[in-house]
């Protein structure tokens, strides 16, 4: 199923835990095309970093996995 938010597609998502994911979209035609979001329950999505590759938005995913990562238990 196709996600979208504020005209930016879902392209790639990393779940951290059954309620929480780190997404990036993709709007052809924005300022900005790509963005990365935390995700919460599939459909709050908050804290957008916004970029101009989608090179930049996988560095800044990855820098939200090692974060995340930090947080959780027995990791």
């Amino acid at each position: 199923m196709e996600r979208i938010n504020a005209g930016y597609t879902i392209i790639d998502a990393v779940r951290i835990d059954s309620t929480h994911e780190i997404v990036i979209g993709r709007h052809s035609s924005a300022p900005s095309p790509f963005v990365c979001w935390y995700c919460s329950n599939g459909d709050d999505y908050h804290t957008g970093r916004y970029c101009s590759t989608h090179k930049q938005a996988l560095l800044v995913l990855a820098d939200r996995i090692r974060s995340a990562a930090d947080c959780l238990p027995g990791i």
